[in-house]
């Protein structure tokens, strides 16, 4: 039994790392799979492209074995820098791979090296490949952009303390790198800053939280400012904190408000308008 895996995506690795393909060691214990060149193999499979060219190859001595290709993406910078790895494996080891930024295939076990020149040597096969950076890579990039939604959230972890904990949490976003950022009336704010993991929602987007452990008094407001690629401009999510002010002769109520960009209050009783107490346009 044979399986064949023709083509995946592969979302950027977190912190966009650059890879590369491993290189054939004189050590590495080859595989028994048979060499493009072997008889049985059928002559008009022996330079066809990538996905073709393997699935033709007979089962060594009749067992079962697998098969498989899984093709990467790896950006920088948006698209600024893109690489794509082109990657395959027998019974789960691999042998050979494309490599966008060497220009060509190279070899990772015994067996990689005779594939590797086969292939390399296909001016089909390299014109393939090659356009692949932009026909799959960037292409998919700008097709799976998904803006992240951004809310604020108070909480406290302790009843005793004087202390807040907002927790902004973007949701929903594609690729992962994103910026989140917390002010306090317009000012960075870095102290009492933690950010948890991404977190992958199972239809390749993200979520991400981060924390900002604060004392809110009176007239602070707070900023979560999201920045993605996604999104022509940065999200701003602000965060007001609730007062109440009693009096000689009558109560005022001040409303905490969150995740706004401009607020009217209106105060009403028993269903009727009593007065608009205030408006606040933070931006």
């Amino acid at each position: 039994m044979s399986s064949w895996c023709l083509s995946t995506y592969s979302p950027p690795p977190k912190g966009r790392e650059i890879r590369r393909c491993g290189y054939y060691l004189p050590s590495s214990p080859p595989p028994t799979l048979p060499p493009p060149g072997d008889p049985r193999v059928p002559a008009e499979r022996r330079s066809a492209r990538p996905v073709e060219l393997l699935p033709s190859l007979p089962p060594p001595n009749g067992a079962d074995f697998l098969l498989q290709q899984k093709s990467e993406c790896h950006f920088l910078n948006g698209t600024q820098w893109v690489q794509y790895l082109d990657r395959y494996f027998y019974d789960r080891q691999e042998f050979v791979c494309f490599d966008s930024d060497l220009g060509k295939h190279v070899a990772i076990t015994a067996l990689g090296e005779v594939y590797a020149e086969t292939m390399n040597s296909d001016k089909q096969i390299m014109q393939y490949q090659k356009a692949r950076v932009d026909r799959f890579c960037r292409h998919n990039y700008e097709a799976l952009n998904y803006e992240p939604t951004v809310t604020i959230s108070p909480t406290k972890m302790d009843p005793a303390s004087p202390n807040t904990i907002l927790l902004c949490t973007a949701r929903g976003f594609y690729p992962l790198e994103i910026e989140i950022q917390w002010l306090k009336n317009g000012e960075l704010e870095e102290e009492g800053v933690a950010f948890g993991e991404e977190l992958q929602n199972g239809d390749w987007t993200y979520q991400l939280q981060v924390m900002l452990e604060t004392q809110p008094q009176w007239g602070d407001i707070y900023t979560c400012q999201v920045g993605h690629v996604s999104l022509e401009a940065p999200i701003t999510v602000q965060w007001a904190r609730l007062l109440i002010i009693n009096t000689a002769s009558q109560v005022l109520f001040y409303s905490s408000v969150s995740s706004f960009s401009s607020s009217v209050h209106t105060w009403m009783e028993g269903g009727a308008k009593l007065l608009r107490m205030m408006t606040l346009s933070p931006s």
